[in-house]
């Protein structure tokens, strides 16, 4: 098969956001409002001043928010949608798009609708290049980390170990992947339509020495939860 040197994003904004159902209730976790604007208006325009072609958007409750908001394209760049019937996890979601995907593009990459972390995409593409890995997953640095597990690598780069327990610094999963979307179709045949990919797949890939974990800076927020919500747009702001 011929690649495509284009870039595809594929966005995972069919989540119910029930950590955040307290503050945001009426619409998708992604659409939460931010600076008067949906929080996926910004996530959608990030991306797309890094440079991606085609976006897909995995959707479930209340997607005809997502789609009555922006329709078949945004800014420029189409857009389109690909609809949980019922919740299927992140793995299930990813599962979903792969399967109608046009999987000649040269990157596939990964994201979710409700993570703000500022990946520079060039930076991340050049050095997947050298590592011929097929799935790979950004690592965000944290200090003083008291939320989140954190991630091990080995001295060529690949993560070999998930759930270390360190409230100091640690890296962690940020949430941003870039995958051989023949492989990890493939891949993936073998999971029911529901399952989760962060604890069932990506462990199972670190095991098999087929992850590798590239390292970013860049500003970092999750607003699944009120505190962090409530943090984004301030965030935001420093980008734009």
């Amino acid at each position: 098969m011929i690649k495509d040197s284009r870039n595809h994003l594929i966005v995972l904004a069919g989540g119910l956001g029930t950590r955040l159902s307290a503050v945001v209730n009426a619409v998708p976790k992604p659409m939460a409002p931010v600076q008067g604007k949906p929080f996926l208006e910004f996530l959608l325009n990030y991306w797309i001043n890094q440079g991606v072609d085609l976006i897909t958007l995995s959707v479930g409750y209340k997607h005809e928010k997502i789609k009555n908001h922006f329709g078949n394209s945004f800014n420029g760049i189409p857009l389109e949608y690909v609809m949980e019937e019922a919740p299927l996890g992140t793995g299930g979601a990813i599962k979903n798009c792969l399967a109608t995907a046009d999987l000649r593009f040269q990157n596939t990459l990964i994201v979710n609708g409700d993570t703000w972390f500022e990946v520079n995409l060039g930076n991340f593409i050049d050095d997947l290049n050298s590592s011929h890995y097929p799935v790979s997953m950004v690592l965000k640095k944290i200090s003083n980390n008291n939320r989140y597990d954190g991630v091990g690598v080995n001295a060529s780069g690949a993560i070999n170990k998930f759930g270390i327990k360190n409230t100091k610094e640690t890296l962690i999963n940020g949430g941003c992947y870039c995958v051989d979307p023949n492989f990890l179709l493939n891949y993936l045949k073998a999971y029911p339509s529901r399952f989760s990919f962060e604890v069932d797949v990506l462990t199972k890939l670190a095991n098999e020495n087929l992850l590798y974990g590239h390292i970013q800076e860049g500003l970092f927020c999750d607003i699944g939860i009120p505190e962090d919500y409530q943090n984004v747009g301030s965030i935001i702001a420093k980008q734009n």
